[in-house]
């Protein structure tokens, strides 16, 4: 719905709702609970600890004196850490849209509810 729509919606509405209060037949438009936050299941799984870098390899230095296979099953651990942590950024990325959204929706029910207890002040 774009903002002029909405606008009008409102319009209405706020028209509707002054006539009735005013013939003293208002009632408030019922809230939409925001339901339960997104599941645990959602939450990304921990990534393992990064590969330690073989002894053979002087950090000082940046040269290595290790064996062939040695740097390439490092190589092949560093290629699969990079792999997880990308995943859980994806996963941590949709988890934590999926609880802005949770909460927004949480945000609008507490406010329609708020909004139908002032409606609701005699006066």
């Amino acid at each position: 719905m774009r903002f002029g729509q909405i606008a009008f919606a409102a319009a209405i509405w706020l028209a509707l709702a002054g006539a009735a209060q005013a013939e003293g037949t208002w009632t408030a438009p019922p809230c939409t609970p925001a339901g339960p936050p997104p599941p645990e299941t959602m939450r990304p799984t921990p990534v393992g600890p990064k590969p330690v870098l073989p002894k053979c390899v002087n950090l000082q230095t940046h040269m290595g004196v290790c064996k062939h296979g040695e740097i390439e099953r490092y190589n092949a651990d560093i290629v699969r850490y990079n792999s997880d942590v990308s995943a859980w950024n994806n996963g941590s990325g949709q988890y934590v849209d999926a609880l802005n959204s949770w909460s927004r929706a949480a945000a609008r029910y507490a406010q329609c509810e708020v909004d139908n207890l002032n409606a609701q002040m005699p006066r």
